[in-house]
């Protein structure tokens, strides 16, 4: 009988264990995502584009798109620890006239210290 109560003990303290294990791996152990790259685009005139297309690549490989909203404004979040040498960021207009005309592409290289791009996009 003890050493059956024995093993329901061990049997125990190996699922609580694991259950730990698991939990922290999946909840408790997250890297920060604190850096934030914002581009801001606006016409000559000082009007946001909206609906640009916002492509970030690292070495000339692409890794995510996103679109400018109404303000004319989107960006990227990177890990708080991530270098951003190699980063850039191309500003498309992918849908011709309907957001405002038809706009030229522009890259920008992201840099450590500058968290806003404002960007004059022109015709």
């Amino acid at each position: 009988m003890k050493i059956i109560n024995k093993i329901k003990n061990f049997l125990w303290l190996i699922a609580a264990g694991s259950l730990s294990v698991l939990l922290a791996a999946c909840y408790g152990v997250t890297a920060e995502m604190q850096k934030i790259k914002t581009v801001r685009a606006t016409d000559n005139s000082g009007n946001p584009i909206p609906n640009l297309q916002l492509s970030l690549s690292y070495n000339s490989e692409l890794v995510e798109t996103t679109r400018t909203d109404s303000t004319g404004v989107g960006g990227f979040e990177f890990y708080s620890d991530e270098n951003l040498d190699n980063y850039t960021v191309t500003v498309e207009d992918v849908d011709g006239e309907e957001n405002l005309g038809e706009f030229s592409s522009q890259t920008l290289s992201l840099q450590e210290t500058t968290d806003l791009y404002d960007i004059t996009v022109t015709p």
